[in-house]
C-alpha cells in the first residue's frame, strides 16, 4: 500500500492535536455564547463536545495500533456530529487504514463536500481513488491540488505513481524524479521510477534506481 500506516499515523496525530485545540475554542466559545445569550440550545452544544470527544479518543486509539475502537469511537463521534468534515475524513483514513476502500471514499467525499478547499483531504482522497483503480479520478483530484500549491512534493510523487499506472510514462517519469527523497523512502515508488525509466528508454537511470532498491 503506497500510504503507509506510519504515513496514516503521522496524520492523525496531527488530526489529534487539531481536535484537541478545536475543543478547547468550543469550551471557550460556549462560555462566551452563554453569558451573551442564556437560550442558547445547550443540546447541541453538549452534541458537538461529546463528538469531539469521541473523536479525540478514537485517535489516540488509532495511534496505539487499535483501528477497531478508533473506527468505533469515530462512528459514534460522526452519530453527534455527521457533518463534521473532520470526523467524516477520521473516519475515512481509519477505514482506509483497514482497507475498507470503498467505505473510506464515501466519507471522503462527503467530508470535501463540506470543506472544497482542504488539500490534504483532497489529496486523501485521491490516494483512496488510486488504490481503487480510479485513475482518473484520482489524476483530477491530485492536479487540483497542484494548481493551487504548485511544487506540493507528496501530491507530485502520488501523481506520479497514478501516471504510472495510466501508461503515461514520460510525464510519469518526470514527477518521480523530481521527488528523488519521497521517492527512496518507498519501495513501491523506486520501483515505479525504475519501470517509467524504462519504458522512455533511460536504462542507465533504471539501473541506478534498481540499485537503491538493492
Amino acid at each position: 500500500m503506497f500510504f503507509t500506516t506510519d504515513d496514516r499515523l503521522r496524520f492523525n496525530r496531527q488530526k489529534t492535536i487539531q481536535m484537541r485545540s478545536d475543543r478547547l475554542l468550543v469550551c471557550q466559545s460556549i462560555f462566551f455564547l452563554l453569558s451573551l445569550c442564556p437560550h442558547l440550545n445547550l443540546a447541541a452544544v453538549s452534541d458537538q463536545i461529546r463528538a469531539q470527544q469521541h473523536a479525540s479518543r478514537g485517535f489516540d486509539l488509532a495511534q496505539k495500533g487499535d483501528l477497531n475502537g478508533a473506527e468505533s469511537e469515530l462512528r459514534q463521534a460522526l452519530q453527534l456530529a455527521p457533518n463534521d468534515p473532520q470526523i467524516l475524513s477520521g473516519l475515512g483514513g481509519i477505514l482506509g487504514m483497514q482497507q475498507k476502500l470503498k467505505e473510506a471514499e464515501v466519507y471522503f467525499e462527503k467530508a470535501l463536500k463540506l470543506d472544497p478547499q482542504n488539500l490534504m483531504l483532497r489529496r486523501n482522497l485521491a490516494a483512496n481513488q488510486w488504490q481503487l483503480g480510479q485513475l482518473q479520478e484520482a489524476k483530477g483530484n491530485l492536479e487540483v491540488i497542484l494548481k493551487a500549491k504548485p511544487g506540493d512534493e507528496p501530491t507530485i510523487l502520488l501523481l506520479g505513481m497514478v501516471m504510472e499506472n495510466l501508461k503515461d510514462y514520460t510525464r510519469a517519469a518526470d514527477l518521480l524524479g523530481s521527488v528523488p527523497a519521497l521517492v527512496e523512502q518507498r519501495p513501491e515508488s523506486l520501483a515505479a521510477l525504475a519501470r517509467t525509466y524504462y519504458k522512455t528508454g533511460q536504462k542507465e537511470k533504471a539501473r541506478g534506481t534498481l540499485r537503491i532498491l538493492q
